[in-house]
């Protein structure tokens, strides 16, 4: 059974909050709500490239997920060949 990832998704960029005119005065903590201005357009691209990478998903192949799980209920997943081989691989990546 092959069990491949994706690439990671990138993050959004946070939305920044300025005054007009980008600088806010000495002592201001915040711009008032009528001065601010928000920008979304790295959450939009984030949702694009979210949607984009789901539709790369490959469907489940629920026949391999049922026979994996018969397999592990049963403790016939590999057989001890297998998890030597398995083993002796990753110790020679070592």
């Amino acid at each position: 059974m092959k069990i491949a990832g994706s690439l990671p998704l990138a993050q959004p960029p946070r939305p920044s909050v300025d005054a007009p005119g980008g600088a806010r005065a000495a002592g201001d903590a915040a711009p008032r709500a009528a001065e601010a201005e928000v920008s979304v357009d790295g959450g939009f691209r984030f949702i694009a490239e979210l949607r984009t990478a789901a539709a790369r998903v490959e469907a489940v192949r629920l026949d391999e997920v049922a026979r994996a799980r018969n397999d592990l209920a049963t403790g016939s997943l590999l057989s001890d060949e297998e998890l030597d081989r398995a083993v002796d691989v990753l110790l020679a990546g070592l």
